[in-house]
């Protein structure tokens, strides 16, 4: 689930808006799928499961509280003068 959500937040600044939905439609898919398959397959219990996304969404969202994704910068922002950096 971290995997996922990591590459969805950075490639969400990149898509188009009209992709942001397919997105993560399919992010979400993938997860699920992935969740379910691991019961299907008897290798977790179903609360196994529903914890480790749980588990695994809060550490998205402390990762993400601790380093923020960055702004993307303009085209047309003036970039530094050769030598004023000390």
């Amino acid at each position: 689930m971290e995997g996922v959500l990591a590459l969805l937040t950075v490639a969400w600044p990149y898509t188009g808006r009209r992709l942001r939905t397919p997105l993560a439609v399919l992010g979400a898919a993938l997860i699920a799928s992935v969740g379910l398959l691991r019961v299907v397959l008897n290798v977790h219990h179903p609360s196994d499961v529903v914890a480790g996304w749980a588990l695994g969404f809060l550490y998205y969202l402390l990762c993400v509280r601790l380093v923020p994704p960055r702004e993307l910068t303009s085209v047309a922002e003036t970039p530094a003068e050769l030598d004023t950096a000390r």
